[in-house]
C-alpha cells in the first residue's frame, strides 16, 4: 500500500477530515489533499509529524523504497523545471519566427523594368501559395507552448507520463518547424515569388 493510501485510511479510522488532519499537523488542508492523491510526498519534518500524530513508525507509514523513489524524483525536479522552461522559450521564439516579417524576397523583371521587394513572415508566405504546413506548424507550435506552461506551473500525479509526452510534442513541434522554414526559405526565394510590392 502506497503512503497516499496508507494516509487515506488512517486519517479515515480517527474520522477526520483532510481539515482536521492539516490542523493536527500545522499544515494546509490543500496539502493534506496533494498527499492523499499521490501528487507529492511530504518532507521529512511533515513525515515525522504525520507518523508521531498516528503513533505509528515513519517506515509503516512510508515504506523505505517510496521515501528513495520521492527523494528521487524530488532531486530532478529542478531539472525537469528548467528543461520544461527551455521548451517553453524555444515554442515561444518558433512562434515568432512564424510571424515575424524577417524574410526578405526580391524580383527583378527586366521586361517592364519592374522590382517586387520586400519583407514577409513564413505564415504570409505560405498564404500565398495556398500550402498549410506553416499553419500547421503554428498551431502545434501554439499548443506546444500552451502544454509546457501548464506543466511548468501545475502539480500532477503522473508527471513522468506528462514529461515524456511533452519530450514528444517538443521533438515533433520542432521537427515540423525546421522542415517549414526549409520549405519556406525555398518558396520566398524562388524567382516567381512577390507580394506585389513596387518600387
Amino acid at each position: 500500500m502506497s503512503f497516499s493510501e496508507k494516509l487515506r485510511q488512517f486519517r479515515k479510522q480517527k474520522n477526520l477530515t483532510q481539515e482536521n488532519l492539516a490542523n493536527e499537523i500545522l499544515v494546509s488542508r490543500t496539502l493534506i489533499t496533494k498527499y492523499e492523491s499521490g501528487a507529492v510526498y511530504p518532507t521529512e519534518e511533515n513525515l515525522k509529524r504525520l507518523a508521531d500524530y498516528f503513533k505509528v513508525a515513519t517506515s509503516e507509514l512510508m515504506p523505505e523504497e517510496e521515501r528513495i523513489s520521492a527523494t528521487v524524483k524530488s532531486s530532478l525536479k529542478p531539472l525537469w523545471i528548467s528543461l520544461t522552461a527551455v521548451a517553453l522559450i524555444i515554442s515561444l521564439t518558433l512562434l515568432l519566427l512564424l510571424v515575424i516579417p524577417i524574410f526578405s524576397y526580391g524580383n527583378e523583371f527586366t521586361s517592364s523594368s519592374l522590382y517586387v521587394y520586400g519583407t514577409i513572415n513564413l505564415l504570409s508566405a505560405y498564404f500565398k501559395v495556398k500550402n498549410p504546413l506553416a499553419i500547421i506548424s503554428f498551431i502545434l507550435c501554439l499548443l506546444n507552448s500552451g502544454y509546457t506552461t501548464v506543466l511548468l506551473f501545475g502539480n500532477f500525479k503522473h508527471e513522468k507520463i506528462l514529461r515524456i509526452a511533452e519530450g514528444v510534442a517538443f521533438g515533433l513541434t520542432v521537427c515540423l518547424f525546421i522542415i517549414t522554414l526549409v520549405v519556406g526559405i525555398g518558396i520566398i526565394g524562388s524567382d516567381t515569388f512577390h507580394m506585389n510590392g513596387r518600387r
